[in-house]
């Protein structure tokens, strides 16, 4: 994060890409600590779940996140339900619950860790989504770093 951050500050410095907008203390609360607080989140629980799992079932744990990034964006309103979507969406877990199904070394701990991650990381997308698209300051995903 922070070569990111360092990277598009030169960027912006030497006129690669256009200076961002100022974001007010309001708006920097209300907006981006949300989704830094998400992102902490995921990295925490996502880390901690690797205590309780092996790295093999945790990746397959992941083949859920289009699904929960899909029913995040449906309540956050970035998405709309479709038959469709959910029809394509299902075989991807499906196979998921499949081959994670003979899990020798299973921990519910572990498990509900991971989705726990994995839901914080899906709100954590869908608001990044709904801040590049809002009124309020008009953001490129460059200047949101």
């Amino acid at each position: 994060m922070t070569f990111c951050s360092a990277a598009t500050v030169v960027l912006v410095q030497f006129g690669a890409v256009a200076r961002p907008p100022a974001v007010t203390v309001g708006v920097f609360a209300r907006t981006i600590v949300p989704i830094g607080a998400l992102f902490a989140i995921t990295l925490w629980l996502g880390n901690a779940a690797y205590v309780y799992l092996p790295v093999s079932f945790i990746q397959m744990l992941k083949a859920v996140t289009p699904l929960v990034v899909y029913a995040v964006g449906c309540v956050l309103g970035t998405e709309s339900a479709s038959w469709r979507m959910l029809v394509n969406l299902a075989v991807v877990v499906l196979g998921a619950v499949i081959a994670a199904a003979g899990e020798v070394r299973f921990m519910l701990l572990g498990v509900i860790v991971q989705v726990a991650s994995t839901v914080s990381e899906a709100t954590r997308l869908t608001l990044v989504q709904l801040l590049l698209q809002g009124t309020d300051i008009r953001l490129t995903p460059l200047s949101t770093m």
